[in-house]
C-alpha cells in the first residue's frame, strides 16, 4: 500500500490484484467528541483491568470507499483521522 497524507487529505493507492474487492475505512474523532469513559466492574463493582467504555464519537467511520483507490478531504472537525 502506498500513503500519502497532506495536510488536507488522505489519500491511499494499493496495487491492484485480480479477483480482490477493496474497501477503505476513514476513521476519526471529531473534536466536539464526548471524550468521557466509564470504567468496567465486575459483579461485586470493582473495576475490572479491562479498557474503558468510551462514547460510539471516539474513532467513527467518516467516509469509506471501495476500489484500489480512496481519498477522503478533512473538514477541520477532525481530532484525529486514520484509515483500515
Amino acid at each position: 500500500m502506498k500513503s500519502n497524507a497532506p495536510a488536507t487529505n488522505s489519500i491511499s493507492r494499493f496495487e491492484r490484484s485480480p479477483a480482490v474487492n477493496y474497501r477503505t475505512q476513514f476513521i476519526a474523532t471529531m473534536k466536539d467528541a464526548n471524550l468521557d469513559s466509564k470504567e468496567q466492574l465486575d459483579k461485586d463493582g470493582n473495576p475490572l483491568p479491562v479498557t474503558n467504555i468510551y462514547s460510539p464519537d471516539i474513532g467513527r467511520v467518516v467516509a469509506e470507499s471501495t476500489g484500489p483507490t480512496a481519498s477522503y478531504a478533512l473538514t477541520g472537525r477532525n481530532s484525529t483521522c486514520g484509515r483500515r
